[in-house]
């Protein structure tokens, strides 16, 4: 993960057409304290040609 205008990010994959990819956000403070997002979902419908 970087710090990237104020807000935390990364990138995930790769993924193939058709893949359905289940996920969730974990963090822990400095104190040890966990916060876990519940579990996201998304189908990969194309994959992105540069």
């Amino acid at each position: 993960m970087v710090l990237k205008d104020g807000a935390w990010v990364t990138g995930i994959g790769p993924f193939d057409t058709g893949d359905r990819v289940t996920f969730h956000v974990s963090a822990t403070d400095n104190t040890g304290r966990r916060v876990i997002t519940p579990d996201q979902r998304f189908l990969v419908q194309a994959l992105a040609t540069d």
